[in-house]
């Protein structure tokens, strides 16, 4: 078994990377997204969509249209995203939001809570600035 994220959060995680990167506050269409990042475009829209709905992403219509930031780089962290592409972070069952404890006197409750708040903290302290700074960021 692997613990991964979806194809949907790494698409959606992508896609802010490169409108992050944008120079000059510059917007990008959906389809220089596709691309430029490799997405399946039909996917990206809907991926789009959803982080436009969620406050993450702005988007002007018209042939000079494209998507922005909502905000700073620096004010978007993964969790953001990817909570608005797949719903809450949770690493277990018995964690996160709406726990499914399995047994009031299981012995792995408590790693799993621990696990949990440390993914949680990974993935709110890495931002879209954070990214943008990363040695792997070759464009």
């Amino acid at each position: 078994m692997t613990i991964q994220i979806s194809r949907k959060c790494e698409y959606a995680l992508k896609a802010m990377v490169h409108i992050a990167g944008l120079r000059d506050k510059n917007l990008s269409t959906a389809r220089n997204i596709s691309g430029t990042e490799n997405i399946p475009l039909k996917f990206l829209e809907k991926i789009l969509q959803a982080l436009v709905s969620h406050d993450l992403l702005k988007v002007s219509y018209g042939p000079k249209g494209g998507y922005r930031l909502a905000k700073k780089p620096a004010d978007i962290t993964f969790r953001d995203i990817i909570e608005a592409v797949d719903g809450p972070l949770r690493l277990n069952l018995c964690v996160g939001d709406e726990p499914e404890c399995l047994g009031p006197h299981c012995a792995m409750k408590s790693h799993w809570e621990r696990l949990q708040l440390e993914l949680e903290r990974l993935f709110e302290k890495t931002t879209l600035a954070v990214a943008l700074k990363s040695p792997a960021k070759v464009r």
